[in-house]
């Protein structure tokens, strides 16, 4: 991902700058995704359960299998976590 730092010379901190700035790019494109999911599932909340809410999500957004893990994994993480915007989901696993 990084081979075209390698034929640059840039300075150590450069480098370092570059790559928090892509470190909390990601981190944004991952927030944004797990919004998207919650208010997709808030939007169709009568006609899709969790699961089939998250293949939909993928197929409309063409991830790739690592970012798809990244934000399922967050997703469920946050689903689970204080708030009460995820009042909704929090016990969406418990039998």
């Amino acid at each position: 991902m990084f081979n075209w730092l390698r034929r640059r010379r840039l300075s150590a901190a450069a480098q370092k700058k570059l790559m928090i700035l892509h470190a909390r790019a990601e981190e944004a494109v991952i927030t944004t995704h797990v919004s998207n999911i919650l208010e997709l599932l808030e939007t169709l909340e009568d006609e899709v359960d969790l699961e089939r809410g998250l293949e939909i999500y993928m197929e409309m957004m063409s991830l790739d299998d690592a970012t798809a893990t990244t934000v399922t994994t967050r997703l469920l993480a946050q689903l689970e976590g204080p708030g009460p915007e995820n009042a909704r989901y929090r016990n969406v696993f418990r039998g």
